[in-house]
């Protein structure tokens, strides 16, 4: 990190210096490539409601048929359901990986934990304790209650 001393600095008044970070870039040039190591894109609400409505629509016909979460064993096409369980669950480890790179970044992060927070409990509690299949009653129910 390299430190350089500005005259009009907002960032620290007192010492009036600026940390600007160089990853790459041209150095005969004096200027500073974006630090492309620290950006980060969060993904909205409405990200997630897209992929949770490509999931339901793809298995559309294997989710009529299962109508309650107890009774999801006696379903025909359990082994296409289970492919659909574990796409869920690779996204509630991405929602996961995404907390823990966001925890240092407060701006940013107080608004989306507490929506991604509701979300993510819903669906590991439906897939965790119950140890069944989230449905397409249980995922529309999520949509439709967390939509922005």
């Amino acid at each position: 990190m390299v430190w350089i001393r500005l005259r009009h600095s907002n960032y620290r008044p007192y010492t009036k210096v600026v940390p600007i970070v160089r990853t790459s870039g041209s150095r005969h040039t004096g200027l500073a490539a974006p630090p492309q190591r620290n950006m980060h894109k969060i993904p909205s609400i409405e990200e997630l409601t897209n992929k949770i409505n490509e999931l339901t629509s793809r298995n559309a016909e294997i989710l009529k048929e299962v109508k309650d979460v107890n009774n999801y064993i006696t379903c025909k096409c359990s082994h296409h359901i289970s492919k659909l369980n574990q796409v869920i669950m690779g996204v509630i480890e991405d929602l996961d990986d995404q907390k823990e790179s966001y925890c240092n970044i407060r701006e940013t992060y107080t608004d989306y934990a507490t929506k991604m927070e509701k979300i993510d409990k819903e669906l590991a509690i439906i897939v965790y304790e119950n140890e069944r299949i989230i449905t397409a009653h249980a995922l529309l129910a999520i949509i439709y209650k967390y939509r922005d």
